[in-house]
């Protein structure tokens, strides 16, 4: 048997604190000013360009919704404006990993551009097993005004989107279909290969991406064509950024290394950069006595705990504030001629790993 036992004057205090706690509307306001809901509407959204409402009821309207503490729907005012106010960050290369220093860059920079244009930022994670048109059904469902994305060209998203009704910026890795902002990737390569051979390096050691992305391969193009002009002889090493606790890869590593007898790495980002300062104190090699180890990224945690590293400096943090810039540009202007790409410099930083 099931006993209840209602106390009525407990259950009629939660009742009226539900009541208290249930969102104030318009004909509230309207109801306490002794006014109508289009008055109310037109002073609060300070519309008064075809109603005419006297300064002493602007004030009552006012003083009404203070004491009701009301809030403007934001749902019936994105509807209105046909705007939210959000802008969106999907990360298409797996796991958005914010604790990394390239991502904090990126996260902070698109912080940053929101709060000059008075934007929110609603950053979408990548779940196993989700499908494209899953994700794609999501990103344009309304919720954003528009979308930076951080993927390579080959992701069967950037079709969708790149068809879809939402502006989207793509950054780090330019997207031929979608308006992009980057860093000089070729020229950051060159500038590896310049300051190697101007440190006497004729033989070296390329630590490449695994992954297909196009400010990989720019990367290792500028470098490429620069060792070549030098005379440079460059053995090409593919692998994952992170493999200092894997021994069996370590070996592998060291063995390509001492085998083509080069004097210094060169890596495509700063991750496989202080990956080799780590596998280099470990294995007793001395840096840049024994080998010289170079970065690309520059970003200011990276190689700081033992050492300061070598490195391109590619202002992520800017890249990211400016995609909101253009992505607004976007938003706001229907002319099909807006810039397609933008491209940040990069610069040399020297540290003692060279």
């Amino acid at each position: 048997m099931d006993y209840r036992f209602t106390d009525k004057s407990v259950d009629s205090t939660v009742k009226k604190e539900q009541k208290d706690r249930r969102m104030v509307t318009l004909e509230d306001v309207a109801k306490r000013a002794g006014v109508s809901r289009m008055t109310v509407s037109a002073v609060l959204n300070r519309n008064l360009t075809h109603v005419r409402v006297s300064r002493a009821t602007q004030q009552r309207v006012l003083q009404a919704a203070t004491e009701l503490n009301y809030f403007p729907n934001a749902i019936a005012r994105s509807l209105r404006k046909k705007r939210t106010g959000i802008i969106g960050f999907y990360g298409g290369l797996g796991y958005l990993n914010a604790s990394l220093p390239f991502y904090a860059e990126i996260i902070g920079g698109l912080q940053r551009g929101c709060d000059l244009h008075r934007l929110d930022l609603l950053v979408h994670g990548t779940f196993p097993r989700r499908s494209v048109k899953d994700i794609y059904a999501e990103l344009v469902d309304g919720r954003l005004d528009g979308l930076v994305v951080h993927t390579s060209a080959d992701d069967p998203l950037v079709t969708l989107l790149a068809k879809s009704h939402l502006p989207v910026v793509a950054i780090a890795d330019a997207i031929e279909s979608l308006p992009s902002v980057v860093v000089d990737d070729f020229i950051g390569g060159k500038l590896q290969a310049e300051h190697l051979a101007g440190r006497g390096h004729s033989q070296v050691l390329y630590r490449a991406s695994d992954r297909p992305l196009i400010s990989a391969c720019l990367r290792y193009d500028g470098f490429m064509e620069c060792a070549q002009n030098y005379r440079m002889k460059v053995t090409t090493w593919r692998g994952l950024e992170n493999i200092a606790n894997d021994a069996k890869a370590v070996d592998a590593f060291c063995e390509v290394l001492k085998s083509c007898q080069a004097t210094a790495v060169v890596c495509w980002n700063d991750m496989s950069a202080l990956d080799t300062l780590m596998i280099c104190r470990d294995r007793g090699m001395n840096v840049p006595g024994d080998v010289a180890v170079m970065g690309y990224d520059g970003i200011r945690t990276m190689g700081s705990l033992f050492h300061r590293l070598t490195t391109i400096k590619a202002p992520w943090f800017d890249v990211a504030s400016r995609a909101i810039a253009l992505l607004v540009e976007q938003i706001e202007s229907k002319d099909e001629n807006l810039q397609k790409e933008v491209v940040l410099p990069v610069e040399l930083v020297c540290g003692d790993t060279t």
